[in-house]
């Protein structure tokens, strides 16, 4: 099920509507505190908060919102009581292509409700409305051009509908599209991947422990599939070490290693270019840890080893990388894309890594229209996104991207030159 769009109301910086469309690669760029990190992680709110154990619509508890209240993932911008959501699939794993959704709530200690889902059909024809009628008896409003208007009780497992025990049956109809919004909804807990900014370190060494877990938003379990995949899918050790020798000039080792008596692993570096030892990974740069979670995860979609049509949010990939590397992962990513049905979204501030996406792109390695790249502002009233693409010769279309954005270079420069004339013509 592959993910075409998600959009946002009343969220966080984004007063108004707002929609991410979503490509094969995504890019988000815009200045600090404009609200881009608030938007890519909706994505994984909404996957925590379809899972089984939710702690409410939307699971505050998940890790993209750090522990914010309701209140607090309200936008300090508009006066709605509601928060919602959109999310929408190119696919035709299911009748539904589009489902929107709006939580209720009320101050700190409120409870939350759905008041509002509606599933869409690709012709933009709505399929299922479930609208709160009584809150007390969690009782809703079921409306269809099918069979017209039903009231029934509904317990929701997160934003998953279900019919509250003893609720009378749905006509076939609505049964039939309420199946489709509960597919699509659970989808989303195996097939959202989040990597945050702030990322773990991988241990020094780890035991074997069978099939490991999936990675999480820090990192971790990047080291274990690594590992386990060591002995059993050499295609996905071998493209990440493919990545770490063209990205780092280092080969990256999987050591078997003895923690007393129990079988373990540690990941070494050696140099492609200096003496022939091998350095444990914490060992090296910051950045050759932090990259590694975002080159397994990227072999992992590669060679179709994760679930489904994954979705991947990557916050800042290049994380304490030198400027240099930071094309060598764009070119990772791209062929990731352009060879899988994985799509990436891709939270970052370098240029060079737009740049490497732009080469690409004129070198036919990706379909301009695979690629789509977001720049976020902030007004007064909110933030807001425009959305630009790229022509066949890597031009953004329209005259959409902001004057004066990576300059500040060029201007260093020519301050650093002024100086200089100053200085020379003072001595």
């Amino acid at each position: 099920m592959a993910l075409s769009a998600v959009s946002v109301d009343n969220f966080r910086a984004f007063a108004r509507p707002t929609t991410l469309d979503i490509r094969p690669l995504t890019l988000v760029f815009g200045y600090n505190s404009r609200g881009k990190s608030s938007l890519v992680r909706a994505l994984p709110l909404l996957a925590d908060s379809t899972r089984r154990d939710a702690a409410g619509p939307l699971d505050t508890r998940s890790e993209a919102v750090r522990g914010a209240t309701f209140v607090e993932l309200k936008s300090a911008y508009g006066r709605s009581a509601t928060v919602g959501f959109g999310l929408s699939w190119d696919d035709d794993a299911s009748e539904v292509a589009r489902l929107e959704v709006r939580i209720l709530g009320g101050g700190f200690q409120a409870i939350e409700w759905v008041e509002r889902l509606e599933a869409y059909s690709r012709n933009g024809a709505r399929l299922l409305q479930l609208l709160l009628k009584d809150e007390v008896k969690s009782l809703y409003e079921v409306t269809g051009a099918a069979w017209g208007e039903l009231e029934v009780p509904f317990a929701f497992q997160g934003l998953v509908p279900a019919l509250a025990e003893g609720a009378q049956l749905l006509p076939e109809q609505a049964a039939a599209a309420l199946r489709g919004v509960r597919e699509r909804l659970l989808s989303l807990t195996g097939s959202i991947h989040w990597l945050s900014a702030v990322r773990t370190v991988p241990p020094r060494r780890s035991e074997f422990r069978g099939k490991p877990p999936r990675i999480r938003e820090d990192g971790s379990g990047a080291a274990e599939q690594l590992a386990y995949a060591n002995s059993r899918d050499r295609a996905v050790v071998d493209e990440v070490r493919a990545f770490y020798r063209k990205a780092t000039s280092h080969d990256l080792n999987v050591e078997e290693v003895a923690i007393g008596a129990v079988p373990g692993f540690t990941l070494t570096l050696s140099s492609l270019e200096g003496p022939d030892f091998r350095v444990n990974l914490i060992d090296t740069g910051e950045g050759m840890a932090q990259v590694l979670p975002v080159a397994v995860l990227g072999a992992l979609a590669k060679h179709g080893r994760l679930d489904g049509s994954p979705t991947v949010v990557v916050e800042h990939p290049e994380l304490h990388l030198h400027p240099r590397a930071h094309e060598e992962v764009a070119w990772f990513l791209t062929q990731v894309v352009a060879s899988s049905n994985a799509r990436f979204i891709v939270e970052t501030h370098s240029e060079n890594f737009l740049s490497r996406v732009q080469l690409s792109v004129l070198r036919g390695e990706i379909d301009p229209k695979h690629v789509i790249v977001h720049w976020v502002w902030q007004h007064e009233a909110g933030s807001s996104v425009e959305s630009i693409e790229l022509d066949a010769d890597a031009r953004f279309i329209g005259d959409k991207w902001p004057p004066g954005v990576f300059s500040e270079d060029t201007l260093l420069a020519r301050q650093i030159l002024a100086e200089r004339r100053k200085r020379a013509g003072a001595s």
